[in-house]
């Protein structure tokens, strides 16, 4: 963990970045527990088509990579057949703004290297119900974004 400082109104703030890592719980829970995305990260990873992909392909592909070999190292052995995904931010000073939406759709990478490691068959509606998002204020020493699947049975999350 590296910390970083961040300016805010009343001069600078250590942040410490988490070292991403995943957790399987009873091979019922596993919790992905990504470091927040600093104000240079959130520009790189453009939503609603503003960037050319260029600029964010080669970190969209590494997040992928890491949270692939995350799934695997967390010791999923064989894919479940639906999850529930509720996504948790731990969000740091104000001056990291990260809305749901726009977070929601930057952890994209992350949630497709989960399935990529095993843990679901794919991201479709099928196998991955999207639970309402969390938020946690005022997080200064480990901001993060937990990204918590739990194993459900595939009806409870039919209409």
């Amino acid at each position: 963990m590296t910390p970083s400082p961040a300016k805010g109104k009343r001069g600078a703030v250590t942040i410490t970045q988490i070292t991403p890592k995943a957790t399987l719980h009873d091979n019922k829970r596993l919790v992905v527990e990504w470091f927040y995305p600093t104000p240079k990260q959130i520009k790189a990873l453009p939503v609603h088509g503003d960037g050319h992909w260029s600029k964010s392909s080669g970190l969209i592909s590494n997040w992928k990579f890491l949270a692939e070999h995350l799934t695997r190292q967390a010791g999923v052995k064989e894919p479940w057949e639906c999850a529930r995904l509720t996504i948790k931010f731990y969000k740091p000073p104000k001056q990291w703004r990260l809305d749901f939406i726009n977070g929601m759709q930057r952890m994209k990478s992350v949630i497709d290297g989960v399935v990529k490691g095993g843990l679901i068959h794919d991201d479709t509606d099928k196998y991955l119900k999207i639970g309402e998002p969390e938020s946690y204020k005022g997080v200064r020493d480990r901001p993060r974004i937990e990204l918590v699947f739990e194993r459900i049975d595939p009806m409870e999350g039919a209409a």
